[in-house]
């Protein structure tokens, strides 16, 4: 329907709506009338199943005994009741409809209905009468479950089976189950209103039913006939518009992994909509020219939107596919899956989504007739053991008439949906929503592999705050949907976050040293190789640098490069020039000399700390170069007569280079007061017997650096460099190692190839997923009494999160919670805080958000933006870019990059960075750069060119890694 269509139909009057409305049913009437369904000769007793009754058979012959296609349904009588006479009008109700005594086979590749002359019911009466009130009604449930359990076989009468149990003389269950295959939504009221007529006529001499036009299998032979063929064919053009192609993959976030075949385990969970909020999306709808069933759908999309971030969703719902009078009152499978597909990017509002809903529902109504099983078929979805070919979630809304339910004195009412189930899912998630009296009963069925009943529960709220949210303001747009409860969304902003401690009195890095070397001068301090130092020593050493450097001008806010190998000097050189109130700029010589250049000139530091056999491979550069090792004697000549400049806490301490998208590395700027809020923190979870003998094994342009050196150097432990966490078992003082701290990949190879020293009780681990496998390797070293799991960009300051990971567990570690005075937040695209489970951007605030990137003022303003949740202004948030979601425990799973940037071997690196690089070589047209698993904790980068067929040949591996070496680190 064109656009000015539907505007040309908004705009009629209430009087010619009325008269186009008249001339529509006048129309739908007469095609009725040239498609009605009449009575045919058939030939013995086999007839051909149906296209829906095949597409039903064949999961169900695959589902191994699994209940999955029964309906339980049942009926409470209360009043006298005779017994007999039910039976006699049950046996009635199967002699009227020969679908009822219908069994199917597989007679040569063809799946066939055999209708049966007659079949006997056996309707056993199970007497409760002598069970106490109080486990009555929980015996019945539980008779009624395992029967609603029972599976059927198609091939063997009856596939429906009926229990009558009696509570009290005046109070009976008549509890029916039955096979999908021969029965629907819509021939459940059928059945009910036909069993209580059938009764009150044996009883009462009540009106007899009138006689069916025709059967079921008169039914499937008008499916059969050309003229619904060729109306099918019709149809299949205008499905294939709609789902051709690729379709999207629906995910909603799930609590367990998705198991290799699906085994259809379910439950239900339900819950009421009042009457007022019925009210209120019925006046929504009329307004809209919706139905109610439409109205609920448009919510139901919205929820999943919410859920999954996807805006490209389908949905299948279930339509009656009775559109011919003659089966209205006929019972059997006509139920027919129709696919509704939503594009709800823009962020529209929900009067414009509710409309798009309408619209489709109504085109995919007036295209019904086509069997599900035959667009599947005809799309060629791609098939997945464990999933539903087109479409992962389900809407049902139940809507047959139910007549008043009595029988002379007899008053029969409805089981509630729900009130008994088969235990079985047919798909993940699926919502059906039935009348019950001015509510409506919402049922959730999902699969019990996927979801945890807690995270079904949430769910269920949450479908009840947006139902109330749209009713009240359909003009909102569905970002501004509120989706938590109040309770909810305090626990995810604030109760999660209340992570307050006060900082110490020494405000800065090395303040908080230098009161460590007060109270412990004799201590060690510094081991590296055979050299050690203690606090005093240490000291010393700093304080005469220090004054070196204030002398040639270094100050707060002085930029000072450090380029050394790992060494007793390369500590001193950056406790130095934090003692002389600058910021160190750590820059590791393995680095290409382009990349060197980079960082220099980006600085503009004014001196550079190195040794004299580094100077060599130094880029040429603007800064006063020092030699420690060359210039030391002119260093040891400054007088320490002056103060040295004393930083402030929002001084900058340190300036960190990530990797860029574009190629150009970002220098994150990091204050003292970011930085000692990360060491109190540590503070109160490292004990002063586990910092004893800290690990120092990663490059000080690696974030984690700052932990290694200068947390035991606050605490009065020991700080044992090493080249790298490898070279622990060559150490001279491996034995006094009691914490490593390093990344998963280090570790997975230090595990494999050798033992830990018998010191370290301590292992934490970060700047990489961390699996469970490696966890209970580290364990087996019977020493280790702790594994922690640490994240965190640096632009929050090396760490963010934390968890102790328990042993003896199987579960994948999260990444815990936030640190002290750290604040963590899962958001959407709008800023709004995601529901437990849910996958949104992780959002770090707190005292670690750093200062932002040295120069790149736009990047900063992006990356960093004011904090919406704090209750003190001025504080800002860090968007990470990271995946996460939260677990009902308040635990944080990380799930991955939203870009293309990873973390291996600890290092954050931006595939488009490598990629960017690739393409600058003269002969690579284009590049794709993607990171693979190639064993256990061994994550590798590999990359794919596109190049002209001459020069392919010369563009070996060798090649291209000695083009990135130009401008990358190793």
């Amino acid at each position: 329907m064109s656009d000015d269509l539907t505007a040309r139909l908004a705009n009629l009057t209430p009087k010619q709506r009325e008269l186009l409305l008249k001339k529509l049913r006048s129309k739908q009437s007469a095609d009725k009338k040239q498609q009605a369904i009449t009575p045919q000769q058939r030939q013995g007793n086999m007839v051909p199943a149906t296209d829906s009754q095949f597409q039903l058979w064949v999961p169900d012959n695959l589902a191994d005994g699994l209940p999955q296609y029964n309906i339980p349904m049942g009926l409470r009588l209360h009043g006298p009741l005779d017994r007999q006479q039910l039976i006699n009008a049950l046996q009635a109700i199967i002699a009227r409809h020969e679908i009822l005594r219908t069994s199917f086979h597989n007679q040569d590749g063809r799946l066939m209905q055999k209708i049966h002359d007659h079949l006997a019911l056996d309707v056993p009466l199970v007497d409760l009468q002598a069970w106490d009130a109080a486990n009555r009604e929980c015996e019945a449930r539980r008779i009624m479950r395992a029967d609603a359990k029972r599976p059927f076989q198609t091939h063997t009468l009856p596939l429906m089976r009926a229990t009558l149990i009696r509570l009290t003389s005046q109070d009976h269950i008549l509890y029916v189950t039955k096979h999908h295959i021969i029965s629907d939504g819509w021939s459940i009221g059928l059945f009910y209103d036909e069993l209580l007529k059938q009764y009150d006529h044996l009883t009462r001499q009540a009106d007899p039913l009138p006689p069916l036009p025709i059967q079921y299998s008169d039914y499937t032979f008008w499916q059969m006939s050309a003229e619904s063929q060729a109306k099918q064919q019709k149809q299949l053009d205008y499905w294939q518009q709609q789902l051709g192609g690729d379709l999207p993959i629906f995910e909603l976030p799930t609590d367990f992994s998705r198991p290799q075949v699906n085994s259809h385990r379910g439950d239900v969970q339900t819950c009421l909509l009042p009457q007022a909020m019925v009210q209120q999306m019925e006046v929504l709808s009329q307004e809209a020219g919706a139905t109610l069933s439409m109205t609920l759908l448009a919510v139901y999309k919205l929820l999943m939107l919410r859920y999954t971030g996807s805006t490209d969703l389908l949905v299948g719902i279930a339509i009656a596919n009775r559109q011919q009078k003659e089966l209205e009152q006929l019972i059997g499978l006509f139920l027919n899956t129709l696919v509704i597909r939503t594009d709800m990017s823009g962020d529209p509002a929900f009067s414009e989504l509710l409309q798009q809903v309408r619209r489709t529902t109504l085109e995919a109504y007036d295209n019904q007739d086509l069997p599900y099983g035959r667009l599947v078929e005809a799309i060629h979805p791609e098939r997945i053991p464990n999933r539903n070919p087109v479409f992962q979630s389900y809407f049902g809304m139940q809507n047959y008439p139910y007549a008043t339910l009595k029988a002379g004195e007899l008053q029969a009412t409805v089981l509630p949906e729900g009130y008994v189930h088969t235990q079985t899912a047919k798909i993940d998630l699926s919502l059906l929503v039935y009348n019950e009296g001015e509510n409506l009963r919402c049922v959730f069925e999902y699969n019990t592999d996927l979801f945890h009943p807690d995270t079904i529960t949430r769910l269920m709220g949450h479908w009840q705050t947006l139902v109330a949210n749209v009713a009240a303001n359909p003009a909102q747009r569905l970002s501004e949907f509120g989706l938590l409860t109040a309770v909810e969304r305090t626990t995810l902003l604030h109760t999660w976050n209340q992570t307050q401690l006060p900082l110490p009195p020494q405000k800065t890095i090395p303040q908080l040293v230098a009161a460590q070397a007060a109270r412990t001068p004799d201590a060690a301090a510094l081991i590296f190789a055979e050299e050690q130092l203690t606090y005093r020593q240490l000291h010393e050493r700093t304080t005469q640098l220090a004054r070196y450097l204030a002398a040639q001008g270094v100050g707060p806010e002085t930029l000072v490069g450090v380029c050394m190998d790992r060494s007793v000097d390369m500590v001193v050189s950056l406790l130095a020039v934090l003692q002389a109130g600058g910021a160190y700029v750590p820059i590791d010589p393995v680095y290409p000399p382009s990349r060197i250049a980079f960082m220099m000139t980006d600085t503009q530091a004014p001196i550079l700390l190195t040794h004299a056999h580094l100077l060599a491979h130094l880029p040429p550069h603007q800064a006063q170069v020092v030699c420690l090792d060359t210039d030391w004697d002119t260093i040891t000549q400054t007088e320490g007569g002056t103060n040295l400049p004393v930083a402030s806490p929002e001084n900058i301490a340190y300036i960190i280079y990530t990797s860029g998208s574009t190629g150009r590395p970002k220098g994150v700027t990091i204050t003292h007061h970011n930085a000692v809020a990360m060491l109190q923190w540590a503070t109160t979870v490292y004990t002063p017997a586990e910092l004893q003998g800290m690990l120092a094994a990663t490059s000080i342009s690696f974030d984690i650096s700052v932990y290694e050196l200068f947390l035991p150097l606050t605490l009065g432990g020991c700080v044992i460099l090493a080249e790298n966490a490898l070279h622990l078992p060559t150490l001279p003082a491996r034995d006094k190692v009691t914490l490593i701290n390093t990344v998963p990949s280090a570790m997975a190879e230090l595990v494999r190839t050798s033992k830990l020293p018998e010191s370290v009780q301590t292992v934490n681990l970060a700047g990489e997923p961390l699996k469970r496998d490696l966890v209970d390797q580290v364990y087996a070293h019977n020493q280790v009494s702790k594994v922690y799991n640490l994240y965190g960009p640096s632009e929050d300051t090396t760490y963010s999160t934390f968890l102790m990971v328990p042993p003896q567990e199987t579960a994948e570690p999260t990444i815990g919670r936030p640190l002290s005075n750290t604040q963590a937040y899962i958001l959407d695209k709008h800023m709004q805080p995601v529901p437990i489970g849910v996958v949104g951007e992780l959002y770090l605030g707190g005292m670690g958000v750093s200062r932002g990137y040295l120069h790149r003022f736009g990047l900063t303003a992006v990356r960093y933006i004011p904090d919406p949740f704090s209750r003190q202004p001025g504080q800002r948030l860090y968007k990470t870019g990271d995946l996460a979601r939260h677990r009902a425990d308040g635990e944080i799973e990380f799930l991955g990059r939203i870009d293309h940037q990873i973390k291996l071997r600890g290092y954050r690196i931006e595939l488009g960075e490598i990629e960017a690089r690739l393409r600058k070589h003269a002969d690579i047209r284009d590049a794709i750069v993607t990171v693979f698993e190639a064993g256990p904790n061994d994550l590798r980068l590999a990359a794919y060119i596109t190049a002209d067929a001459d020069v392919m040949p010369q563009l070996t591996p060798q090649v291209l890694r000695t083009h990135l070496q130009q401008t990358l680190p190793d």
